[in-house]
């Protein structure tokens, strides 16, 4: 239901998801303290992002700061599965997290948020490539291509000659990933 009402594209709509988010979150809490294993953390870290997102989407300096307190619990679950069952999901799960703590920073439109999102999305391409070298399927190759769109980005946000080719650099080998896909699986999800 909270799917649902974020669907609507309101604030209405926004504040009806955070109610249902906010519902789902005190259950997998309970559960978590009942049964505290990667699958209840995996629940508790679909809340954290679901909230975040809330919060981010509400585009002002308090859901900014709330989207953060969000992500870095959500980052201290994923961290923790991680640890325990370092396979491909959860190097997919905290990468993505990485990403959202990344796209936080640089919403921020700053040097310095730029640079920590750099940092961010730097991590994620080291979980994407490493997710990558171990199965290269359709779904580690969009993964691999957003960490490459993410840092070409952050080089064009810098505007210079240099950021500019290297931004270049970053976008082509995503659009090699993307057209290996398309390639492979010439569906609408492969040519977005």
């Amino acid at each position: 239901l909270g799917g649902m009402a974020e669907d609507k594209n309101t604030p209405e709509g926004q504040t009806e998801a955070e109610e249902w988010y906010r519902k789902m979150l005190a259950l997998d809490e309970q559960n978590y303290l009942e049964n505290p294993c990667y699958a209840s953390r995996r629940s508790l870290s679909i809340s954290y992002e679901r909230l975040g997102n809330i919060c981010r989407n509400k585009n002002t300096p308090e859901g900014q700061a709330e989207a953060v307190e969000w992500y870095n619990r959500l980052l201290e679950v994923d961290e923790l599965n991680y640890q325990e069952h370092p396979c491909y999901q959860s190097r997919r799960a905290l990468s993505f997290t990485y990403y959202r703590l990344g796209n936080v920073a640089r919403d921020r439109a700053t040097p310095e948020g730029r640079a920590e999102a750099e940092e961010w999305y730097k991590k994620a391409l080291i979980l994407d490539e490493q997710n990558f070298a171990e199965n290269p399927c359709y779904e580690s190759r969009r993964s691999l291509s957003g960490s490459y769109d993410r840092l070409g980005d952050i080089a064009q946000d810098r505007a210079t000659p240099e950021s500019r080719a290297e931004a270049e650099e970053w976008y082509r080998k995503s659009l090699e990933l993307n057209e290996q896909n398309y390639r492979e699986n010439p569906c609408y999800e492969s040519r977005r």
